[in-house]
């Protein structure tokens, strides 16, 4: 709970990030955990991974949020051992994951990047990929 962001009123972390603009508004960015709703239906991002990395001939796997005319995707990046197609990894995810968590794109990547902290770059990746939606204000302050 938070007093100082909002004067006497209760504040709950909800795990949602958002930023206040200039006239004091909340605006909606994204969510702190891996946790994402699309269709009405939660989905973890972490289970979709799980999945895509127990198909065979995958090494490891990471599913990231791009969102496209509003609407939320999940794209998976996957680096194989080289013997599997993308349609194969499409039809695996097919056969373990609900339509819900089907990832919207499927990229192989020879590997998958990491920041100087040991975590995902997330934004490289969806660079790479073609996915990553212009910043329209790089001077947003998030709050949890």
């Amino acid at each position: 709970m938070r007093a100082d962001v909002v004067s006497q009123t209760t504040v709950y972390r909800t795990g949602d990030l958002v930023y206040r603009d200039h006239r004091g508004h909340y605006h909606y960015v994204d969510r702190a955990d891996r946790v994402i709703k699309r269709l009405g239906v939660r989905i973890s991002l972490l289970e979709v991974a799980d999945a895509m990395r127990s198909l065979p001939g995958v090494s490891t796997a990471a599913c990231v949020v791009f969102h496209n005319q509003g609407e939320v995707g999940i794209a998976a990046f996957v680096v194989t051992d080289g013997s599997v197609p993308a349609l194969d990894l499409r039809t695996g995810a097919r056969e373990q994951l609900p339509d819900t968590m089907l990832p919207d794109r499927i990229e192989l990547v020879d590997e998958l990047p990491m920041t100087r902290s040991s975590k995902l770059d997330e934004r490289r990746l969806l660079a790479e990929a073609g996915l990553l939606e212009p910043d329209t204000d790089a001077s947003r302050s998030a709050i949890a």
